[in-house]
């Protein structure tokens, strides 16, 4: 009876030290990686949303923070992966001043963020038009670019003929087998 009393105290004293470690650790977190509104770390800020013409050619971002406000010039969001594919590992996190959201680099060692309690609903995965981002860079000198891909136009066309097509073979079959079904007496049309 008294190895079970101290069974149950020492697993309520591993309890209580593991939540007290879990709420910590997302305090300290949550302090660390949130990007200062007034002061830029890094060298570059750009107030103006960027162009697809600035990014064709790559702007330069710095270590640390930097600011920018992503293209006007685009209909709608794009995946945060897909247009930081340029940087590849050299950025830890973007953070979404409008939101207050984070997009943690998948390659980089704070990519577990995620799915941290603290951080679990406070994520994004796309650059919205407009919108002012803070990026962590992990190195100096580092060019972000983005081309937009060319529009699929001809490709839907195709795809349109083809869906036409499989449309006509899908009525000359089903006439076939009609005919070989009333041919055969096994269905009888009045």
């Amino acid at each position: 009876m008294e190895t079970k009393k101290w069974a149950v105290l020492i697993v309520m004293i591993v309890m209580v030290a593991t939540v007290f470690l879990l709420a910590n650790n997302a305090k300290e977190t949550k302090e660390y990686i949130t990007p200062p509104e007034d002061v830029i770390t890094g060298s570059i800020v750009y107030d103006e949303p960027l162009t697809l013409e600035q990014l064709k050619k790559g702007i330069n971002l710095s270590g640390g923070w930097n600011a920018f406000r992503w293209t006007d010039e685009l209909s709608g969001p794009i995946s945060a992966q897909e247009a930081l594919k340029s940087l590849a590992d050299n950025y830890f996190y973007i953070y979404d001043y409008s939101s207050k959201k984070f997009f943690f680099n998948p390659y980089q060692k704070l990519a577990d963020y995620k799915d941290q309690r603290y951080y679990k609903d406070r994520t994004f995965d796309k650059l919205e038009p407009g919108k002012k981002y803070a990026i962590y860079m992990v190195k100096d000198k580092v060019q972000l670019q983005y081309e937009v891909p060319e529009p699929e136009g001809e490709i839907e066309e195709l795809k349109e003929e083809k869906g036409l097509l499989n449309n006509v073979w899908f009525w000359i079959i089903l006439i076939i087998i009609i005919l070989l079904l009333y041919k055969k007496k096994i269905w009888k049309l009045k």
